[in-house]
């Protein structure tokens, strides 16, 4: 058996690219660069042999960038293209799927998410903290280059035989100041305070100056890499002179965090290998159904009999990158460039603590992708052959190997990184090769039912084209950057809020905006009655947002709220202001996105939203017009393939991501230089989302203090427990049973027994809050409108009050004593509601009228919230279930 690497010796030729070292001259200065400050070019030699290379494209003159305004389309259009230095690496596929030799190879309420990550950070003070945070001092032993992470390996205990140490001290209280917004003044005193409270003789950092040289003198994970923004040679250091240009010009910088390291303390963490288990503990929802990325076929292929994913200690992995503006005002953005690990259940997988953050590319200027990802390339290159981490309890280090197989971004960054046109160009879609036509200065999408598909090979064979004749082939401008990616142009997926937003956004331009008064399908004059309709729903406690008016917030509606108001409350809202055709139109694409969105999709499910989707498209022209049949239409089409490739469209959801990047921009922020603020962000970033205790065991003080603070959203009153519910808020012992209580129980009354009543309850298990029509009373949400399950059949209905009852002699109420919990329940009359051919009727939408006839319910037996949406002025009432019922709306 041929041994391999421990992680240290993994990332010795990483480090070695990326270590200080002194210049030949002799002098002084460090570099931080990818090696002494070599040329991409020179560096693209080291990887086209350690990657293999396509055929004729060593020379610098083979690699050129081709402008990305412009799609030339074909070999014949003779119109030359821009030369530019980056010499571009080949896209070989370093994860093949061929090779499977393993040699080598308190409760936090719902109603209410906020993580110790991302809290609101409003107020001045806060931006005080931060900018104490950043702020540089003038200290002689730091160096331009020394904004880290990580921790040299002495951690002493902050004083003798003390139960925390002082690595855990200080994170422990970075995280209570993000958590709780504390100011400058009060973290200082905090600090004092901690320190007051120790022996004297203790290593406590007493004041803000000491608190921010801890963080900033670690053993370094995060690497600054400077480049020339002429012709983006790499520089040893911020004031050097570019060899290429042979003087100084622009100079910007981009972070780089080796993710070697951070999965070696992924692996170190207790519990965390078990987790990586879950695809083969989860429990399936049916036979031959997709579920999640495992029941892909691209998950599929690779964990076959003697393919890597075969090896239940191998993993695969999910990239992420978009731009985020640092102020409204600002032209500088970050690019965080994220790593999630698929084998951990979904719920973990966007958890800050498991998310690898590979790097941060910033500045007014949109990435360059050979030269940002090149040390991710070499990561991936050690991890793919196969890396050695210790696990906590084993007695060998266990080896690893690892993919990236799936990554999803917007439109625009997919086209920037798989180095193809604009979604704007002439062969603007990245899935197919489908040819656009501008009109009026737009891409125009003509429909075309079969389009001819993108594959690996060929796509190779069009950058190798490309490279040759300097101008794009089919869209492919050269080689992607994502060479370590497994086939990259099949497994980029479409973002499903990409899909949601940019079709809501066409539809509600038409739909609304007075330029296109005049449209046929305009519903501009209706404009104040559908306000009126959407503001005044109130939507379960699980939404984001609660709904606002188009005509003052249309703009600046959020990626959530624009999926609500389509999925949700589109139809009954539009029902009788929007014309016959339209309106027919516009249920094929509601129930075609359900179909392929829900917790569970069958192989029927996506035939017949592959059905309706392409007949809405189809029919897009004639009912729209051209110049509304843009990218965000097209895309349409292929979002059933998406499906079978990576499991539900919830799957391949950008949403999560955006909480990530809300909390790196918040950590960017301050009055301090750029370069500052954004190496002390990722640095931050990596402090508080992987705070973990520096010795094992997860009962340490300091673990379970900010495991308190990361669900620090509002606190439920919690009274008891039974099982895997809780009873919230305070019970209310009752000697007479209302009337509406006493006709609901019938039968279940018995002599002997004991009421309380209640108002919430909340299902630990599916994280569900169920409420009651009593505290829903002057709230802005309705979250008593349930589905529940009885005689084997499933209803729906509003929860009059919840019941708690006993069959014991204790005076007081009791705890111990094992009760009967009950929901009250309104009964509602429900019928299907709208008809889509050809799929029937829209399956979670109903029209219901209330009924005055109460029931009595265990809880056990209550399946969800849903949301209850009433249109007074036509006397209509719907009910409609939520499409994943286990996230967020």
């Amino acid at each position: 058996m041929v041994k391999r690497p421990h992680v240290e010796q993994a990332l010795t030729r990483s480090r070695a690219n990326r270590r200080r070292r002194r210049s030949s001259t002799g002098d002084d200065n460090i570099s931080e660069t990818s090696g002494d400050g070599e040329s991409l070019h020179q560096q693209n030699d080291q990887d086209s042999r350690e990657y293999g290379a396509l055929p004729d494209l060593s020379s610098p003159e083979a690699h050129s960038h081709p402008p990305e305004e412009e799609d030339f389309g074909e070999l014949d259009d003779n119109v030359p293209i821009n030369n530019s230095p980056l010499a571009y690496d080949t896209l070989p596929n370093d994860g093949d799927a061929s090779d499977g030799s393993s040699e080598g190879s308190s409760i936090e309420d719902p109603d209410d998410e906020l993580t110790a990550l991302s809290p609101r950070q409003t107020s001045k003070d806060l931006a005080d903290l931060k900018e104490v945070l950043n702020e540089e001092e003038d200290d002689s032993d730091l160096s331009d280059n020394d904004i880290e992470t990580g921790f040299g390996d002495r951690d002493p205990p902050l004083y003798y035989a003390a139960p925390i140490t002082l690595n855990e001290s200080m994170l422990s209280i970075l995280t209570l100041a993000f958590t709780h917004n504390l100011s400058r003044s009060c973290l200082d005193d905090v600090l004092q305070l901690v320190s007051i409270h120790c022996p004297s003789s203790n290593v406590c950092k007493d004041n803000i100056r000491l608190f921010r040289k801890h963080f900033n003198k670690s053993k370094s994970l995060v690497v600054k890499h400077y480049y020339c923004t002429t012709c983006f040679e790499t520089l040893p250091g911020r004031d050097k002179i570019c060899i290429r240009c042979n003087e100084h010009r622009g100079v910007a910088f981009f972070v780089e965090v080796p993710i070697l390291p951070q999965l070696e303390a992924l692996y170190g963490r207790e519990g965390f290998k078990n987790l990586l288990m879950h695809r083969f503990k989860r429990s399936k929802l049916g036979v031959n159904t997709y579920d999640d990325i495992y029941d892909g076929n691209i998950y599929k292929t690779l964990s076959a009999r003697g393919n890597i994913l075969s090896d239940a200690n191998n993993i695969s992995f999910c990239w992420h990158t978009d731009g985020i503006k640092l102020t409204a005002a600002s032209d500088s953005e970050l690019w965080p460039f994220y790593l999630t690990i698929n084998e951990l259940p979904f719920q973990e997988r966007t958890k800050p603590e498991n998310v690898l953050l590979a790097g941060i590319w910033f500045g007014a200027r949109k990435p360059v992708p050979h030269l940002f990802l090149k040390g991710i390339r070499e990561d991936f290159h050690s991890l793919n052959k196969g890396v050695q981490f210790k696990v906590p309890g084993a007695s060998e280090p266990v080896l690893v190997r690892g993919i990236v197989i799936c990554g999803v971004c917007d439109l625009t960054a997919k086209a920037l990184f798989l180095n193809m046109s604009h979604p704007s160009s002439t062969f603007g879609c990245q899935r197919c090769k489908v040819r656009s036509v501008k009109e009026q200065n737009q891409a125009v999408y003509k429909f075309q039912r079969y389009p001819p598909k993108r594959t690996y090979q060929e796509t190779l064979l069009h950058a190798e084209k490309a490279l040759k004749a300097r101008r794009s082939v089919y869209g492919v401008k050269g080689t992607s950057a994502l060479s370590f990616v497994y086939r990259p142009v099949e497994t980029t997926a479409i973002d499903m809020h990409d899909a949601y937003i940019g079709v809501s956004k066409v539809l509600n331009k038409v739909h609304f905006s007075e330029d296109h008064y005049k449209h046929p399908a305009s519903l501009f004059g209706f404009l104040q009655l559908y306000d009126r309709r959407l503001c005044a729903i109130k939507p379960p406690y699980y939404v984001e947002k609660v709904p606002r008016s188009y005509a003052g917030f249309g703009k600046e509606w959020s990626p959530s709220e624009l999926k609500v108001n389509l999925m949700i409350y589109s139809l009954p809202l539009l029902q009788d202001i929007m014309s016959v055709f339209h309106f027919e139109h516009h249920m094929l694409l509601v129930y075609g996105l359900y179909l392929l969105s829900k917790d569970s999709v069958t192989d029927q499910d996506i035939l017949l939203a592959s059905e309706m989707l392409t007949d809405y498209c189809s029919r897009f022209e004639d009912l729209y017009g051209n110049s509304f049949m843009t990218s965000h239409v097209h895309q349409l089409i292929h979002l059933p393939d998406v499906v079978k490739d990576f499991g539900p469209l919830w799957v391949t959801s950008c949403a999560p991501y955006h909480t990530l990047n809300e909390t790196l921009r918040k950590f960017s922020q301050g009055s301090s230089q750029e370069e500052t603020q954004v190496t002390s962000a990722a640095s931050l970033f990596l402090h508080v989302s992987k705070l973990k205790p520096v010795q094992p065991g997860v009962e340490r003080p300091a673990h379970k203090f900010c495991e308190k603070l990361s669900k620090s959203g509002k606190k439920l009153e919690v009274h008891s427990m039974y099982g895997h519910f809780c009873i919230v808020g305070k019970l209310k012992q009752c000697d007479a049973l209302p009337e509406v209580t006493f006709l609901a129980l019938g039968p279940l009354k018995q002599s002997g027994q004991k009421y309380c009543v209640f108002e919430r309850i909340l299902n630990t298990r599916k994280n569900i809050l169920f409420s009651s029509e009593n505290y829903d009373q002057g709230s802005k949400n309705i979250s008593s409108c349930v589905k529940y399950q009885k005689n084997n059949g499933a209803f729906f209905g509003k929860v009059h009050s919840y019941l708690r009852v006993t069959e014991c002699s204790c005076e007081d109420i009791c705890r111990d004593c094992d009760p009967t919990l009950y929901a009250i329940i309104q009964k509602l009359h429900t019928q299907p509601a709208y008809r889509a051919e050809p799929g029937g009727f829209i399956p979670f939408i109903h029209r219901c009228a209330e009924m005055n006839e109460y029931e009595a319910v265990r809880v056990e037996c209550l399946s969800y919230v849903c949301f209850m949406i009433e249109i007074e002025d036509r006397h209509d009432a719907f009910v409609v279930e939520p499409i994943t019922t286990g996230r967020i709306e």
